[in-house]
């Protein structure tokens, strides 16, 4: 008997394939009604041949849409993830048109790395590093005059001592960007990351404010506004200048970095 093969049928699959062993099953009776009628060109025998005919057609339009049918789907979903992400790209475009220009280069992909050395208050430095892209989330109250233009949203890591790192999630707001970040301003804020939401009370966390000069984005802590880690370190009164570095990977990153212990309160 014809099998069709296929490890995903559809519901009209099925469908064809009873259609095709009601078919079988009709030329079967059909030659048990004839059995001598060897002859082709007799009725009963012509008609036996065309049932034969169409019931190998069917066989066969039945395995080439099997075939076929997943390939166009494919083809159906690439294009439609093509449509989305041009659109995605026109709203940023429209809305955020700074996010294809951070940091004085060309971020067609929205995204700007960097790194820098986040330097303390009593001296102590932590190699830092960051990837931040645009979010739709970001205060709405003007700072100095300057009215927030979009937020941003990203990642962070912060060296704590060799082979040692703190991972961060990043957040903030861009004021005065419009169509790129030159001269624009930016504030930060780096929690602590935690597998559990436990709020904000345990996390650990500190905020930068700085401007966007060129290239380099000069961060430094306005105010006394940070809450020591769970493991004892606290950020008081850091600066750090931010430049462009998109081949960095945290964990390589701070494997040879010579640092200070982790649990050391600055």
């Amino acid at each position: 008997m014809f099998k069709t093969h296929g490890s995903a049928l559809s519901t009209r699959s099925y469908t064809d394939s009873a259609k095709v062993s009601r078919c079988r099953r009709y030329a079967r009776i059909d030659s048990r009604v004839n059995p001598t009628n060897p002859d082709p060109e007799s009725p009963g025998r012509a008609a036996e041949i065309g049932r034969d005919r169409d019931l190998l057609g069917l066989a066969w339009w039945v395995r080439e849409r099997d075939i076929l049918t997943p390939m166009r789907v494919r083809r159906r979903h690439r294009f439609l993830a093509v449509v989305f992400a041009i659109l995605i790209l026109s709203a940023g475009a429209a809305t955020m048109p700074w996010a294809f220009h951070i940091g004085g280069r060309w971020t067609p992909v929205l995204t700007w790395w960097g790194s820098g050395r986040l330097v303390t208050k009593s001296g102590m430095e932590y190699p830092m590093f960051v990837m931040l892209y645009p979010s739709a989330h970001f205060s709405r109250l003007w700072l100095d005059g300057r009215h927030p233009t979009g937020g941003v949203q990203g990642h962070a890591c912060l060296c704590t001592s060799p082979g040692v790192s703190q991972y961060l999630k990043l957040s903030g707001t861009i004021y005065d960007g419009w169509r790129t970040t030159e001269s624009s301003v930016m504030t930060l804020r780096l929690l602590e990351r935690t597998i559990v939401d436990v709020g904000q009370q345990r996390a650990g966390y500190f905020d930068l404010l700085g401007r966007w000069q060129g290239s380099e984005l000069v961060l430094e802590e306005r105010a006394n506004w940070s809450r020591p880690f769970r493991s004892g370190l606290r950020i008081d009164h850091g600066a750090v200048t931010l430049r462009w570095n998109p081949y960095w990977s945290c964990k390589s990153a701070c494997a040879g970095v010579a640092n200070h212990p982790a649990n050391r309160t600055d």
